[in-house]
């Protein structure tokens, strides 16, 4: 799990191009990053010229790290600190700090890629839900035939998928966090383990 990995203009971020220990990172075939991830930061109204030249440097970035990759994972936390734009720390909601002494855990998303709302930052170009976040990426990907990004790494690109998750914390009491000022706790997920829950008492 990634949960720093960012993108900008640029491609990656430049401390993820100086990792060291690549040789470990070229072992990896399956990563979790956060929603935001890929968002393209404070540059908007980008041209397709330009944001094929973006994509082509963050996929070249990726490819770098992870040549072997098979599968990214978009995970949005359960329990969110609502973002603060004035904070130097980050610019998208955060979990709080309580949530990362404990362990992760993955949950798969039963609602409709679609319909789950993508926590709230202030990138100036995002998508609004999880299935367009996912659309975006598969896209670039899986380009139509003469398009300006088909040449650039096709047999890696066509072997990576990409899912959606929900970023649980093993042992956090979510109850006891409705209502606290400044937390935001996922209905989505609340309402899924609810469904879970009752199925399994029947």
């Amino acid at each position: 799990m990634l949960s720093r990995l960012k993108a900008n203009s640029y491609g990656l971020n430049i401390e993820w191009l100086k990792v060291k220990n690549k040789e470990t990172l070229h072992k990896i075939r399956r990563i979790a990053v956060p929603w935001s991830a890929f968002h393209a930061g404070q540059q908007r109204f980008l041209t397709q010229i330009e944001r094929d030249a973006r994509w082509r440097l963050l996929l070249g970035n990726l490819r770098g790290l992870f040549p072997n990759l098979t599968d990214i994972y978009l995970f949005i936390p359960v329990v969110r600190q609502l973002p603060s734009y004035d904070s130097s720390s980050d610019r998208h909601s955060q979990e709080p700090a309580k949530c990362k002494s404990l362990r992760p855990r993955l949950e798969h998303i039963l609602e409709n890629y679609d319909v789950v709302k993508l926590p709230a930052c202030d990138c100036l170009e995002k998508p609004s839900t999880l299935g367009e976040a996912i659309c975006e990426i598969r896209s670039v990907l899986e380009p139509e035939d003469g398009n300006e990004l088909d040449w650039v790494y096709r047999d890696w690109r066509q072997s990576l998928k990409v899912h959606g998750r929900w970023l649980a914390r093993e042992g956090l009491d979510m109850d006891s966090l409705r209502g606290v000022p400044g937390i935001e706790v996922e209905k989505a997920f609340c309402k899924e383990a609810r469904r879970e829950t009752e199925d399994c008492n029947i």
